[in-house]
């Protein structure tokens, strides 16, 4: 999932190297990690962001963000959207962990719009 276009708020591109390093950094000075994925139907694609949150109390945020359009066709319900969107953040989660040995939070926004 990293071998994706990983971007910041700020649109900056980041290889998946550069991205790890990073997180590896800020791990580092005391930063926990968060990853959370949801979607979204927009006509006849699913809009996908999977977000990687760096977050230190008193030490601000870093947010990386993979973002990723799919046909609506591939995940029909909301529940397959649910799935995609739970699999999409344990990907990511586990892609760090094989690099950084650090507790990293999941967060699943599971909800009954179909939107």
């Amino acid at each position: 999932m990293l071998e994706k276009l990983i971007q910041d708020l700020n649109h900056k591109d980041f290889s998946k190297q550069e991205a790890l390093d990073l997180i590896l950094n800020l791990t580092q000075q005391g930063y926990q990690i968060f990853v959370g994925s949801d979607s979204q139907i927009i006509k006849r694609k699913i809009s996908m962001v999977t977000a990687i949150c760096l977050w230190k109390v008193g030490g601000g945020s870093k947010i990386l963000f993979i973002k990723e359009r799919i046909k609506k066709k591939a995940y029909p319900s909301l529940y397959a959207r649910m799935e995609l969107e739970t699999m999409r953040s344990l990907e990511v989660a586990s892609e760090i962990n094989e690099v950084i040995d650090q507790k990293i939070t999941i967060h699943l926004d599971l909800g009954t719009d179909e939107r």
